[in-house]
């Protein structure tokens, strides 16, 4: 990710492979390091909550037929 801020306000974020869809920066931008466009966007990056754990499989009910076999 780059990141770009214009002396006038302006914020741009560019994402992706510049060199597959080519992007003109346009005139007074400079590049920013991530840091420095969150504070000046006032942005916040906020982490994505851990998975859940994986519920152990719950077995398999035996067949009715198997069931009354056993006297059940």
């Amino acid at each position: 990710m780059r990141y770009y801020l214009s002396d006038t306000g302006g914020a741009m974020a560019v994402s992706g492979d510049t060199g597959v869809f080519p992007v003109t920066i346009p005139e007074g931008y400079r590049e920013v390091t991530q840091a420095e466009y969150l504070a000046a966007t006032g942005a916040e990056i906020v982490p994505l909550p851990p998975e859940p754990a994986a519920k152990a499989a719950a077995p398999a009910a035996a067949p009715a037929k198997a069931r009354r076999a056993k006297g059940k």
